[in-house]
């Protein structure tokens, strides 16, 4: 079980730093590298010295460590704060960033706002734009103990064989004491009030999908779906950033 979960109160990203400036000038280089060797694999001549740059370039980077800093947007301006409150709710190895453009953002962190406020110890998997729609995906980790009988404490990396076996008993014990609270009066009722706020918790991702569907991606402003001449991308976005973007609306038979 992840620390966090096991203490729903500390976040997973609360420790998380933004990227060090150095690391993100060579993710960066890594980037232009990246765009470099795409645009190679059409000219066989510069495919090799594309190949060889990248793969030096790859060998100094750590992935781990790009996935667990905190991705604030450049463009965060205002939503700064509201952002960095979802990133730090990313479990570690997610991949702690927010994968759409700024006209969603005071969308994004009002649906925070009312998703801690029903679950404070919700988890974000990943927020991003996928076919001009806002995907939104969470979990929760809190659950339903005997306020008198905490969860026991679990094995850590250096246990040994013997105190894990011992831990293991406890916790299976504990497990069924849990069982038997959750029939309880008291159990059932507080675990009732969880359903209904994870119920209320889906409402509000609901809802934020729809409202996002009609929002323009890029200025904040009232969208449609459309799809950038001769390509196959689609974004949700108003009239103005469409003709500047090379988009045009999706006909309505296209919708769905």
């Amino acid at each position: 079980m992840n620390v966090s979960e096991s203490d729903p109160t500390k976040l997973p990203g609360e420790d998380a730093k933004p990227l060090p400036a150095d690391d993100r000038i060579r993710w960066d280089t890594f980037k232009s590298a990246f765009g470099e060797f795409v645009a190679a694999t059409r000219d066989t001549d510069g495919l090799e010295g594309a190949t060889r740059a990248l793969e030096q370039i790859m060998g100094g980077l750590d992935t781990e460590q790009f996935a667990d800093a905190l991705h604030i947007p450049e463009d965060a301006g205002e939503f700064a704060d509201g952002l960095r409150a979802m990133l730090i709710r990313i479990p570690d190895g997610w991949g702690r960033w927010i994968s759409c453009e700024r006209g969603w953002y005071p969308l994004l962190t009002e649906l925070d706002r009312g998703l801690s406020a029903l679950l404070p110890s919700y988890r974000i998997l990943q927020v991003k734009e996928k076919f001009a729609g806002l995907r939104f995906y969470w979990r929760d980790v809190e659950r339903i103990v005997d306020p008198s009988d905490p969860e026991p404490a679990a094995a850590g990396e250096t246990t040994s064989p013997a105190e894990k076996a011992r831990l293991l008993a406890d916790h299976e014990a504990w497990e069924r004491r849990r069982a038997a609270y959750l029939e309880t009066p008291e159990g059932q009722a507080r675990q009732q009030d969880l359903d209904r706020r994870h119920e209320l918790a889906d409402r509000l991702v609901k809802r934020a999908v729809e409202i996002a569907a009609e929002t323009c991606e890029l200025c904040g402003a009232p969208g449609v779906c459309c799809q950038r001449r001769n390509g196959a991308w689609y974004q949700t976005l108003c009239g103005t950033c469409a003709d500047a973007a090379g988009y045009e609306p999706v006909p309505d038979d296209e919708d769905d």
